[in-house]
């Protein structure tokens, strides 16, 4: 589960929810299974299975 929301910030060293696959290339993509797209508000919220 994932929300984009129309703001970012961070630095090099910010935690992310991904960072502890080290996937740093597309070839390496993991695809979601089931995924739902819903809108809260200005926020997007994109769940998914892996």
């Amino acid at each position: 589960m994932a929300f984009v929301a129309p703001k970012i910030i961070g630095r090099t060293s910010a935690p992310s929810p991904v960072e502890h696959l080290d996937l740093s290339m597309m070839s390496d993509a993991l695809q979601l299974q089931n995924v739902e797209i819903k809108t809260i508000d200005a926020d997007i919220l994109i769940e998914g299975y892996l």
